[in-house]
């Protein structure tokens, strides 16, 4: 149980950091285009003169690595969220007691399954 859990969360932790690291790769490749397109020249030689006479681009150049961390830590931390609040709801379905929950005009906008049973509504 506990090996399957691990294997989950690294799956999710690894998917979530590709994304970052995908989407991060805009940044080099559209500085780059844009600075190709102004020179007029598209070549390998060109990429890297404009890297050499841009110290900014090697910043931009780790844009895929920091967005990869923090997409990683972002998806762990909603997927954490998300389990909690499945695990509220599990607890409020199950409780022995009825629940009810009310809107801000004091409807009765939701109940847990023993407030159904209690009461015969559904």
């Amino acid at each position: 149980m506990q090996r399957s859990f691990l294997r989950v969360f690294a799956m999710q932790l690894s998917r979530y950091a590709m994304y970052g690291v995908l989407f991060g790769f805009l940044f080099p490749l559209g500085a780059i285009c844009l600075l190709l397109w102004s020179s007029g020249e598209w070549t390998f030689q060109q990429i890297s003169l404009i890297h050499d006479q841009n110290t900014l681009l090697w910043i931009i150049d780790t844009a895929p690595i920091f967005l990869g961390v923090f997409a990683a830590f972002g998806g762990y931390q909603k997927d954490k969220l998300v389990r909690k609040s499945e695990d509220l709801n599990r607890l409020i379905d199950t409780a022995n007691a009825p629940i009810l929950g009310t809107d801000r005009g004091g409807r009765i906008n939701e109940w847990n399954q023993m407030a159904e049973k209690i009461s015969g509504f559904n």
